[in-house]
């Protein structure tokens, strides 16, 4: 089945709400329109997202292939606030998807080759890779005045020692330690869980950020951020449905994350 026609056939988010069925005819043209309407040839592949619908999209025609592009079909109704978000940061050189096109509830963009953050981190706990997600994410927060939500390791991509956030579609305002807290707890709550030198990225991640801000840590920063990591590994195991995570955030609200 074509891709138009599994869209035409009507397609829905994680929470059941429909895709709007002219969102196929939004992307045709933004597609016919990239490839000055010439004939091409289409492969794709759906990604996960947790509200829209989002493909992997390959084009080929008579002069060769293009670059693999990203297309993201908006099902809730936070297009305008993701491009916003999108073309501010690659106006500011925040490394963010390259927006090729945009209109009535399609994004398209390119697609960011490399690997998630979460295999980079868990494979070789970069302290590098560490310190450039915090300074990424205190550019981001600066250029915005919102947090990005969703604070997931998966939510970035490592490519030639350049990290990339993707997915925006839960921007807003908040407190800048909802984004840390909450990417802290994704890093402690990924395999090996809790493991000794991911305690030392997570202090790591936090130290790094306040350089850049131009703070200092101290026992009320230390405290906002511990309880932000375990009240975020609460939520996390509610809808993972793991007592894992669970004990875990309750080992935190005890006794903290370690230092040493």
């Amino acid at each position: 089945m074509e891709l138009f026609e599994i869209l035409q056939a009507g397609m829905k988010g994680k929470d059941g709400k429909e895709l709007d069925p002219t969102s196929s005819e939004v992307l045709e043209s933004l597609l016919d329109a990239l490839v000055d309407y010439q004939p091409y040839d289409l492969s794709f592949q759906q990604l996960r997202s947790k509200k829209n619908i989002v493909f992997k999209i390959q084009i080929s025609t008579k002069r060769g292939k293009i670059p693999e592009l990203i297309a993201k079909l908006f099902v809730t109704s936070g297009f305008e606030r993701e491009l916003e978000v999108l073309k501010r940061s690659q106006e500011n050189a925040l490394t963010v998807p390259q927006v090729i096109d945009a209109k009535e509830g399609v994004i398209l963009m390119r697609f960011i080759e490399g690997n998630v953050l979460t295999d980079v981190v868990n494979e070789t706990f970069s302290t590098t890779a560490i310190e450039q997600l915090a300074k990424w994410y205190y550019r981001f927060h600066d250029i915005h005045s919102l947090i990005k939500g969703d604070p997931r390791l998966r939510n970035f991509i490592y490519h030639n020692r350049i990290l990339y956030g993707i997915d925006f579609e839960e921007s807003r305002p908040g407190d800048w330690m909802e984004d840390l807290g909450g990417i802290a707890a994704s890093l402690l709550d990924t395999r090996p869980i809790f493991h000794e030198a991911k305690q030392k990225l997570a202090w790591q991640l936090l130290d790094s950020y306040l350089d850049s801000a131009g703070l200092d840590r101290n026992e009320i920063i230390e405290t906002h951020f511990q309880k932000t990591v375990a009240n975020t590994l609460k939520e996390t195991s509610r809808w993972r449905e793991n007592k894992t995570i669970w004990t875990l955030a309750k080992k935190i609200e005890s006794n903290g994350i370690p230092k040493k």
